[in-house]
């Protein structure tokens, strides 16, 4: 996914955790859908609690549009974008333990 190399590129924590060597499949903490399933090849779940992430969210994560779990707790973040929106297909989305001033509307 695009989206994800991008935030991989913007953010420290995630140069530590995601390897660009190796496929984005195969990064921890992200699953795609199942082939022959509703969403192959798409982003289903991200899970990152608990690694230190810092300041905004990627407006890019919006495009996301298969996303059905982004877990997001006990981080430093500070806002979350407005596009988040978009995610249509979210089920559940974890923020606890963060520094949010807002949440858009």
């Amino acid at each position: 996914s695009n989206v994800l190399r991008e935030w991989r590129r913007q953010c420290p924590e995630l140069l530590v955790l995601w390897d660009a060597s190796v496929l984005v499949m195969a990064w921890e903490r992200v699953t795609f859908g199942d082939l022959g399933g509703a969403d192959p090849w798409r982003v289903v779940t991200i899970n990152l609690m608990d690694i230190g992430l810092t300041g905004d969210l990627p407006a890019a994560l919006g495009e996301l549009t298969a996303l059905r779990r982004l877990y997001l707790n006990n981080n430093h973040l500070t806002s979350v974008p407005a596009e988040f929106g978009e995610l249509t297909a979210l089920k559940g989305l974890y923020l606890s333990g963060n520094q949010l001033a807002s949440l858009p509307v």
